[in-house]
């Protein structure tokens, strides 16, 4: 059960990470999507991807670490 709750709650919160981020730039992600190049739009989320990639690592090691 664990496990999956905190896989759980990770996609939430990345859900509410890619919202919020859309939510500073005051912009849908479908306007993101008009407004950026390809390229940007690629970058920017590449860019959440992997911060979001770094977070779950630090948070399974520190779940290991208990």
């Amino acid at each position: 059960g664990d496990h999956r709750d905190l896989h759980l709650s990770l996609r939430r919160q990345r859900q509410m990470c890619i919202r919020d981020s859309a939510c500073e730039l005051k912009m849908t992600v479908s306007r993101l999507r008009t407004e950026l190049t390809e390229d940007e739009f690629i970058y920017f989320a590449a860019y959440h991807e992997l911060k979001a990639e770094k977070e779950k690592e630090q948070m399974e090691r520190a779940s290991r670490r208990r």
